[in-house]
This record gives structure tokens, sequence and C-alpha cells, in this order.
């Protein structure tokens, strides 16, 4: 089965009952510090062996689909298709003009929201 945000808000709400979008969020942003502590974690992928290195992967991708699944009931609680927003959203950042900041991320410097 691929699961789309429907099918993943519909389990959510039989499990959980109908959360409200900030719940929903608060409980996303901790998935986010966990991706960030994994991403995090003080050695460089080069120093682990290969089968560590998969590991890490796996671990990494997993908090990004936990991450995915809460971000999908989200939008959904917000009666918005998550598709088409990101659709709509990367029109408007491929016109964007981005910039390296100092501290390695990017920033667009263009004035659209």
């Amino acid at each position: 089965m691929l699961e789309t945000p429907e099918t993943i808000t519909a389990w959510a709400n039989e499990q959980f009952g109908a959360l409200p979008p900030l719940t929903t969020a608060a409980r996303m942003n901790m998935e986010v510090a966990e991706l960030l502590a994994t991403l995090n974690n003080g050695r460089e992928v080069s120093e682990y062996s290969p089968e560590e290195a998969e590991t890490y992967r796996q671990h990494a991708i997993d908090e990004c689909a936990d991450i995915y699944i809460m971000l999908a009931q989200v939008a959904c609680a917000l009666r918005g298709d998550l598709r088409t927003a990101v659709n709509q959203k990367m029109e408007v950042n491929r016109r964007r003009v981005w910039k390296q900041t100092k501290n390695g991320t990017f920033q667009h410097h263009d004035g659209e929201a």
C-alpha cells in the first residue's frame, strides 16, 4: 500500500483520535530534535564501518519518515493538500534568489514569503 497524507491521517485518528494540529506539530518537533541528534552525533559518515553507515543512514531516514507522518497529519488537520502545497511552494522557491549565510545555511533574499 502506498501511503498518502489521507491514509496516514486516517490511521493516526483511529489510533490517537483527531488531535489539534498544534499537538501533532509539537510532537513532530520532538521527532525533528531526534533527527538532529542522529545527524549531529559527533562522527563523520566516513568514520563508520559499512555496516554502521547503513544503520546510521536507516536511522536517519526513519526519523525523516516520522516527521513526514506527522507533517501529513498537520496538513490534513488544516484541511490542506500537502502535495499541492509542496508543488506550489517549489514554484516559488525556484524563482527565489538564495544566498548562503555565515552559519552555512541558505536564506532567500528576494522579498517573497
